[in-house]
């Protein structure tokens, strides 16, 4: 069998780049490439594992897969991808609704863009490393399965609807990554009951500005954070931020808002506190915050600080919290 693979490449190598589809009917069976570059083009493949053991030993251009695996080389280990999707070796993976990507170790070079319909999600899971953020462009969903710190931003481009963030597992950020948003509507991060655990490392913030709304939100901090210019806006279920003692700090009139929801902040230091960085619905007291063990800090016009350790609930519509103590 593995002469006959050789052969099949031998000729593939040789006289061009395969177009065809080839349902292997097994991860045992598939290519090999020992040598040489096995040229893949636009083909359709199902069921089978590519298994490369040279530098840039395969090619492909916007190549279909189904349930394939691919055991590749890189300079520091080996990344073994399950896809299906649309895979260019060495430049992009696309992912349509009810995709999956599975990363099995490794750092995957190519970027990563989900452009699925509102039918279904495409999926993320495994572990391992990514080269570049994750674009999830709109209205798509992608759905999060990974373990272990994510090292890349996901950015949801929200240009003509609202992409989403769906979580399917906890899902950790590497310091000073998290969800952005690099243009558009405000875009959806859904918590289903699990966590989103983001922080920067020592003295480094990890730093966002991008809007974002929040259903059934629950955030650890694991480092310092820094939210610049934006609104996290909560919604649907209660939503729970835990600082872990750490520092969450506001600039450029940054600001929470409890849309119909209570928002508990637990043990976490808040900076930058001004009238607008806690917000909530008061037409009908429906939304609200409630502190345990937090520290609010905030400078008056003469640059001195005012700080007020505060448990118990926030009722707020831009008013100075401070007034009273």
């Amino acid at each position: 069998m593995q002469k006959n693979i050789l052969i099949i490449m031998a000729l593939l190598t040789s006289h061009g780049v395969l177009q065809a589809t080839i349902h292997f009917g097994s991860r045992d069976a598939g290519f090999v490439v020992d040598a040489g570059v096995l040229g893949l083009g636009s083909a359709s493949l199902s069921e089978g594992t590519v298994v490369v053991n040279v530098d840039n030993g395969v090619t492909s251009s916007g190549m279909s897969c189904s349930h394939m695996k691919f055991d590749l080389p890189n300079s520091l280990s080996r990344s073994v991808v399950e896809l299906n999707g649309h895979i260019a070796f060495g430049t992009n993976i696309t992912l349509t609704a009810g995709e999956k990507l599975t990363l099995d170790g490794g750092t995957l070079y190519e970027s990563v863009s989900v452009f699925s319909d509102e039918s279904a999600p495409a999926i993320i899971e495994g572990l391992g490393s990514f080269d570049q953020n994750i674009l999830v462009s709109s209205p798509c969903t992608l759905a999060m399965r990974w373990d272990g710190p994510l090292n890349v931003d996901i950015d949801l481009q929200s240009s003509s609807g609202i992409s989403q963030l769906v979580l399917e597992r906890d899902l950790l950020f590497a310091p000073h990554h998290g969800v952005r948003s690099s243009y558009g509507d405000d875009p959806l991060v859904t918590c289903n009951g699990y966590t989103v655990s983001m922080g920067g490392d020592g003295m480094l913030d990890t730093w966002l500005t991008s809007n974002l709304s929040w259903q059934a939100a629950h955030i650890d901090l694991t480092g310092p954070f820094t939210l610049d210019s934006a609104v996290y806006a909560f919604t649907t279920g209660a939503a729970v931020i835990n600082g872990n003692g750490n520092r969450w700090a506001f600039t450029n009139n940054a600001q929470l808002y409890a849309n119909g929801v209570t928002v508990y902040c637990n043990n976490i230091v808040f900076a930058g506190v001004n009238s607008v960085t806690f917000y909530s619905d008061t037409v009908d007291d429906s939304g609200a915050f409630s502190f345990r063990d937090v520290t609010l800090g905030s400078y008056t016009e003469d640059g001195v600080l005012r700080s007020l350790d505060v448990t118990g609930d926030l009722v707020s519509e831009e008013s100075d919290i401070f007034d009273g103590y």
